[in-house]
């Protein structure tokens, strides 16, 4: 069995490497802990679906950390067995860890590799929070039918704030000096985003939200839509400074950008920008994109991790490239929620 356990270990330590040359990013220390909570045979599953993950979406990805938290968690609700103690005391020395040692203090993964590589892995570029850990799965509206979601709030001082003066993985393009020749220009982009946002206070906490960025033209580029969550993220976090934390968490918000090829990084982008803000999402529109596994991925990492704003109503997600089993995981998170799912609608 020891042996067994050893080469299991040393496939998951061989995919780990693999992952990270192939995406030219590391694992950071949270994602390792999730990896570390399974035991080898499942952490090795759950790096098999991660590289499935980034192989879908060619290769190109900015935020396996994120992804690698995710199906860890999504692999551990899957357990029929709450973790004891001594599960957990049993799993970390089949890491040649003790429970409870923090990142560092451990015989783990990281601290083997950064024997055999210097300080090679002393700062991680992986997710610093933001969607930090995305779940697998999204819901396909179809037929232009919405699929009706479920509550999401986001609890106060959460992973989701994004520390001042640090980029999270959404902020960090893979090519931040070659904006020079979008159309999506500052001074563009700050005109119609002037134009497609709706935001206002109407008194006793209550606001009004509403961004209408549909069927641009030309469409949003994933440098543009850097800067418009840049823009974005500034907007709400003044508004919420001057009128309390409270005022967009049930403002019956609606979020349009269908018709815009928006790709799987522009959905975790967006999608992140909200939920660090609390954002009551009513209505997220994002039909007739370019959105396949990767980007759905974020939809149920949205409704899972936006706790503190009220419940998602619909979900449009028509005409995209999502298959059956990203809407099967997404009726299986709204599941998951009850009896917040399905949400009461406010009276017209």
């Amino acid at each position: 069995v020891s042996g067994r356990k050893a080469a299991i270990q040393a496939d998951v330590e061989a995919h780990m490497r693999r992952l990270e040359r192939s995406v030219g990013s590391m694992v950071d220390d949270r994602a390792l802990v999730s990896l570390q909570t399974l035991d080898p045979a499942d952490a090795c599953e759950a790096l098999r679906k991660v590289e499935e993950l980034v192989q879908s979406q060619g290769g190109q990805c900015r935020n396996l950390s994120s992804i690698l938290q995710s199906v860890c968690r999504k692999l551990e609700k899957k357990s029929t067995k709450p973790l004891r103690a001594e599960d957990e005391a049993r799993y970390m020395a089949s890491w040649g860890a003790t429970a409870g040692d923090g990142p560092h203090g451990r015989g783990s993964l990281r601290a083997r590799r950064e024997d055999e590589e210097g300080d090679a892995f002393a700062e991680s570029s992986g997710s610093d929070g933001g969607l930090a850990q995305v779940v697998s799965g999204v819901a396909s509206a179809s037929k232009g039918a919405p699929a009706r979601a479920t509550a999401l709030q986001s609890p106060t001082g959460s992973n989701l704030d994004t520390p001042a003066g640090k980029k999270s993985w959404a902020d960090i393009g893979d090519n931040e000096d070659d904006g020079d020749e979008d159309p999506w220009t500052p001074s563009h982009l700050e005109q119609l985003a002037d134009k497609g946002l709706e935001l206002r206070a109407l008194g006793d906490k209550k606001s009004v939200f509403r961004i209408s960025m549909a069927n641009l033209s030309p469409p949003m580029t994933d440098a543009g839509l850097e800067r418009y969550c840049s823009w974005l993220r500034a907007r709400l976090t003044a508004f919420r400074e001057e009128h309390g934390p409270e005022s967009l968490r049930s403002c019956q918000g609606e979020v349009d950008f269908s018709q815009n090829n928006m790709t799987n990084q522009m959905v975790w982008i967006l999608l992140e920008t909200l939920a660090q803000n609390e954002v009551h999402v009513a209505f997220l529109k994002l039909n007739a994109n370019n959105i396949s596994q990767g980007g759905a991925l974020a939809v149920c990492e949205f409704i899972n991790m936006n706790e503190v704003a009220e419940a998602v109503q619909e979900i449009h997600l028509s005409h995209n490239e999502i298959d059956d089993e990203s809407a099967l995981e997404l009726l299986r998170t709204l599941h998951s929620m009850r009896p917040r799912y399905p949400p009461l609608r406010a009276p017209e």
